[in-house]
């Protein structure tokens, strides 16, 4: 698990390519576990808080979605609406980008709404 770990902030990014609040819910996503590890190294290195810090504690507080699993939709009601297979996966994928992009999408009306038009 620790090597699993290691290799995780060895493979970053270290942090997000700027500080908006998009940028930074698509690193939380694409790091992981290790983005407490990837914001302490930063202090480490610099000996100060990184500047997307306060970005991040935001976005926790506010628990926006940044995982398939926090979506308000699961694979099951995509199968529902005719999805199988790899195409469920597909859907889910394409539906976490939109909610990176837009957490307010996050309902479940609205996603559904969204994979019909994709199923």
């Amino acid at each position: 698990a620790e090597i699993g770990r290691a290799a995780a902030i060895a493979r970053g990014p270290a942090g997000p390519p700027d500080g908006d609040e998009r940028a930074v819910r698509r690193w939380l996503a694409g790091v992981g576990r290790v983005a407490d590890d990837l914001v302490r190294a930063h202090e480490l290195r610099q000996g100060v808080a990184p500047p997307w810090a306060e970005t991040v504690a935001r976005i926790r507080e506010r628990r926006d979605p940044l995982s398939r699993g926090d979506l308000a939709v699961t694979g099951a009601d995509l199968q529902a609406l005719g999805a199988e297979g790899r195409r469920i996966g597909e859907v889910l994928g394409v539906l976490l980008e939109r909610v990176l992009d837009d957490p307010g999408l996050n309902r479940r009306d609205t996603l559904l709404a969204l994979a019909r038009g994709m199923t």
